[in-house]
C-alpha cells in the first residue's frame, strides 16, 4: 500500500470539488484550529462547514482498518474508493471493526451532537471521522437532523497565488497520526492495525519519532527515553510484523493479514504470539551469533522457526494451559533442556499447511487452521506437554543463584519502560519497589551470614 511520490500533492477528482462546493453549508462564527502545517503553532482558525454524508467519502488509507483493506486488495484488486462500490466495501470494514466502541460514539453523538468537526479532502475523502461518517449514516435512517456533518475542508487546487498548495499524501499521514491520539470516544487501532499504519507512513518518509511526536507525553522525554520508545516501536510492531509476513508465506496467504487472529488489547489471538516469538526467538535465530543462547546449532533455526509457526497456527495447547504467545516466552528455556528439545523437534514432522490450502477469505481460513489443529492436534500436545514436563523438572531444580539471576532479568526485560505506568498505578509500584528492595535487603544479610 506504499503511496508514490508522498511529498507531492494529492491527486484531486474535480468533479467532487465541485459538488462539496455547490453543497456545504458555512457555520457562521465556528472557526478551529487543526492539526495541519503550522496551524497550532500560528493559532491559525478554519472555517467549519455542515456537508451533506453522501458527498463525504470513506478513505481506504485508514489506519484503523489497514489489516482489511490490505487483505482485501490482495484477493480482489485495488479498492477504488471514489466508487459506491468501493464505499460500500470501506463502509463494510469499519462497521464490523470494534462494534462495542461503535455503540459508545453512537451513544455519544445521540447525547451531544459532533464534539469537533473532521477534516476532508476539498474533494470529500475523510482524513478523519470516517467512523463518525459510519455512524451519523446508521442514524439519519430515522433522524434527519444527522444527515449533515461538520466538517474543516483542507485546501484544493491552487489558483490565485494567494491560495495555499493542497496538501500531499506525507501530509495527510501527519493529520491522521495527530488525531490518531485525540482518542475522544472514537475507536482506537487495534495493535495489529496500528502495525500496519505505522510502517505504511514509514514507506511515505514519515519516521517513527515524528510519529510519536504527535503523542504530546512523548517531547516531555529524555533522548535515552524516545530512543527506547523508538525501540519499543521497533520491538512490538513493525517486526512482529514482518514475522507475520513470513508465517502467510509459508501458509501460502501471504498479505491476508485478516486471517490473522487479533483481539485488540488482550493477549489473545495470534497477533501477541508474534510479538512475544519475535522478542524471545525471532531475533536471536535471526542473528549472527545470538542464536547460541537459545542452545541451538545454526542448521536447526529453521526448525525453531518451523516449530513456533506451527505452535502459533495450533494457538491453544491442551494439557500445559498454555496459550500460543505463552509458549513462545517459554521456548528459550524449552530449547535449553536437550531432552526437552529433543522432544520438541518431533514436531518438525508435521506439515505446517496442506496441500491446496490456499484460503480465499478470513472465514475459509479460520475453518482450514481450525482443520489442521484438528488433525494434528494429539501429536502436538503429546510432544508438548513431555516437552513441558522435562523443562519443569530441570526447572525445579533451580538453584538460588540461579532464581537471583532470573529476577535480574526481569528487572533489566524490554517491556520495564517506566514511562508506560499509569498515574493511578503509581503507588501500587511504589510499593513493590519497596518490597523488592527489602527482600534484596534480606536476601543480603543471609547470604552475608553464611560468610
Amino acid at each position: 500500500m506504499k503511496i508514490q511520490n508522498a511529498h507531492q500533492p494529492r491527486e484531486i477528482i474535480d468533479e467532487f470539488v465541485k459538488e462539496i462546493n455547490e453543497n456545504k453549508e458555512l457555520i457562521s462564527g465556528d472557526l478551529r484550529t487543526i492539526f495541519f502545517r503550522d496551524d497550532k503553532s500560528l493559532k491559525k482558525k478554519r472555517q467549519v462547514f455542515k456537508v451533506p454524508l453522501v458527498y463525504l467519502k470513506f478513505r481506504k488509507n485508514n489506519g484503523r482498518i489497514a489489516s482489511d483493506v490490505i487483505a482485501y486488495e490482495r484477493l480482489n484488486g485495488e479498492i477504488q474508493e471514489a466508487t459506491d462500490l468501493g464505499q460500500d466495501v470501506l463502509r463494510g470494514f469499519l462497521f464490523d471493526k470494534d462494534k462495542e466502541k461503535g455503540i459508545e460514539l453512537k451513544n455519544t453523538i445521540e447525547a451531544r451532537g459532533q464534539d469537533e468537526p473532521a477534516v476532508i479532502t476539498s474533494d470529500g475523502f475523510l482524513i478523519n471521522g470516517n467512523r463518525r461518517k459510519m455512524i451519523l449514516e446508521l442514524l439519519s435512517d430515522k433522524d434527519p437532523k444527522y444527515k449533515t456533518m461538520e466538517v474543516v475542508i483542507l485546501p484544493g487546487k491552487k489558483i490565485a497565488i494567494t491560495d495555499e498548495v493542497p496538501p500531499s499524501n506525507y501530509e495527510i499521514e501527519q493529520i491522521e497520526s495527530a488525531y490518531q491520539f485525540q482518542t475522544h470516544g472514537k475507536s482506537e487501532y487495534s495493535n495489529f492495525d496500528k502495525a500496519l499504519s505505522i510502517r505504511r507512513k514509514l514507506e511515505n518518509q514519515m519516521s517513527i519519532q515524528e510519529q510519536l511526536s504527535y503523542d504530546g507525553s512523548f517531547a516531555n522525554l529524555s533522548v535515552t527515553e524516545k530512543n527506547k520508545k523508538i525501540k519499543e516501536i521497533e520491538n512490538n510492531f513493525l517486526n512482529p510484523l514482518k514475522c507475520v509476513d513470513k508465517y502467510l508465506e509459508r501458509l501460502g496467504r501471504p498479505g491476508q493479514y485478516n486471517t490473522i487472529a487479533t483481539a485488540k488489547g488482550s493477549k489473545k489471538g495470534q497477533w501477541q504470539a508474534f510479538i512475544d516469538y519475535y522478542n524471545y526467538i525471532d531475533k536471536y535465530i535471526n542473528s549472527d551469533t545470538k542464536w547460541v543462547e537459545l542452545g541451538i546449532s545454526k542448521q536447526e533455526r529453521g526448525i525453531v522457526e518451523d516449530i513456533s509457526f506451527k505452535l502459533i497456527r495450533a494457538r491453544d495447547i491442551k494439557g500445559i494451559d498454555k496459550k500460543s504467545h505463552e509458549l513462545m516466552r517459554l521456548l528459550p528455556k524449552m530449547l535449553k533442556n536437550p531432552s526437552a528439545k529433543e522432544e520438541l523437534f518431533e514436531l518438525k514432522h508435521i506439515k505446517i499447511s496442506d496441500k491446496g490450502e490456499v484460503s480465499m477469505d478470513a472465514k475459509e481460513a479460520e475453518i482450514k487452521d481450525l482443520q489442521w489443529s484438528q488433525k494434528n492436534a494429539s501429536e502436538i500436545i503429546h510432544h508438548v506437554r513431555k516437552s513441558y514436563e522435562l523443562y519443569l523438572d530441570v526447572k525445579g531444580s533451580e538453584t538460588p543463584i540461579d532464581l537471583i539471576k532470573a529476577a535480574f532479568d526481569k528487572l533489566n526485560h524490554n517491556n520495564m519502560i517506566i514511562t508506560s505506568i499509569k498515574s493511578n498505578k503509581i503507588s501500587e509500584a511504589l510499593n513493590w519497589i519497596e518490597k523488592v528492595k527489602n527482600k534484596a535487603k534480606d536476601l543480603e544479610r543471609e547470604i552475608l551470614n553464611l560468610n
